[in-house]
């Protein structure tokens, strides 16, 4: 983690992702528009490994009471592992926040629209060097997330991920993503 690989490849990563929509049959821009509901994504049951099988079940619970009204912002769960991969990209091209823990799960975002948002969840004590704990960060997707320029990446810690004060700004980040989302139509 001393350097990174991928500075300067935003748009390589974008043709990249094009390239395989457009492979799939899939369209590479997102239809957004005020009668179309804000689109949450939270992707559950997203690994094997406990350390990185996160339960997302507070963060739906708050998403939904801040908004209750589904046509104004869709609130949905989703198990990827049982999703083809034509399904994950079409859901990926039509989310406008993607919320997911850090590993495989979390490689679905590299197919969002641009403008987008993907919030991810890691282990801050989960890092290994050589096949060893290191009791560092888990920056598995680090390199790559952050410099996918086209989206919007923020990482928090999976330990407090329930806490309180945790919630109230996961709560404020979707709400300006929602203000910067529908900013772009």
């Amino acid at each position: 983690y001393q350097i990174t690989h991928n500075h300067g490849r935003g748009g390589l990563f974008w043709k990249f992702r094009n390239f395989c929509l457009r492979n799939l049959g899939i369209s590479e821009g997102a239809t957004t528009d005020e009668s179309t509901p804000f689109q949450i994504v939270v992707s559950i049951q997203s690994s094997t490994n406990s350390a990185r099988n996160l339960d997302f079940a507070l963060i739906v619970q708050r998403l939904c009471t801040e908004w209750p009204d589904a046509k104004e912002v869709s609130v949905r769960q989703v198990v990827l592992k049982d999703m083809s991969l034509k399904e994950q990209m079409e859901l990926a091209t039509k989310a406008d926040v993607f919320i997911t823990g850090c590993g495989g799960g979390a490689v679905t975002a590299m197919f969002l629209a641009r403008g987008a948002t993907a919030i991810i969840y890691f282990n801050e004590k989960g890092g290994r060097r050589e096949n060893l704990e290191t009791g560092l960060p888990a920056r598995l997707d680090w390199d790559l997330f952050n410099h996918l320029s086209y989206i919007f990446v923020h990482w928090f810690p999976s330990g407090r991920m329930n806490e309180k004060v945790d919630l109230d700004l996961l709560a404020n980040l979707v709400s300006d993503a929602m203000t910067r989302r529908r900013g772009m139509q």
